[in-house]
């Protein structure tokens, strides 16, 4: 008598299935999502779009890329793609969400693609020479009461 053992294994998928991203619909047209590998033969990236359908034909009025992703060669493909998670239109501006939570911004009226930047990255751009003036007034800060110090004879050690 033969007895046959089975292993069954549990079919594990390479990545979850993209989010369903529900299509909107401003001023007349339906916005929707897309994404694509442009060279399927290479597929050495992988982008998303943006796109508006006039509601009432159907027509394709506009397509906006979002962004690409450079895949790199010795990893799967599929699992280096992130899809578009989530759109919304907040003050005339659609926010477009990724799987991993970043942030874009297009504005409908200019059709023109940011990426949102967090609050770091906006002091760091815009206000770097403010930390160059606290840096200075903490410096000059020190100063003052090591002088104020020395002065008092309060300072612990001299500086010859």
């Amino acid at each position: 008598m033969f007895i046959f053992t089975f292993f069954v294994c549990e079919a594990q998928a390479k990545r979850t299935v993209p989010p369903e991203v529900e299509p909107l619909i401003y001023n007349g047209i339906k916005i929707v999502t897309s994404a694509e590998k442009p060279d399927e033969q290479m597929e050495s990236s992988f982008s998303t779009y943006i796109e508006a359908l006039d509601n009432s034909t159907g027509e394709k009025l506009w397509r906006k890329k979002v962004y690409t992703i450079k895949l790199n060669p010795k990893i799967e493909k599929d699992v280096q793609w992130i899809f578009i998670s989530k759109i919304e239109i907040e003050n005339e501006k659609l926010i477009i969400t990724d799987e991993n939570e970043k942030k874009y911004l297009l504005e409908l009226e200019q059709n023109n693609t940011q990426k949102v930047k967090s609050i770091l990255e906006n002091i760091l751009k815009m206000n770097w020479y403010i930390l160059v003036i606290i840096v200075f007034l903490i410096i000059f800060t020190i100063l003052f009461v090591v002088k104020k110090l020395k002065t008092t004879n309060k300072f612990a050690f001299r500086l010859n």
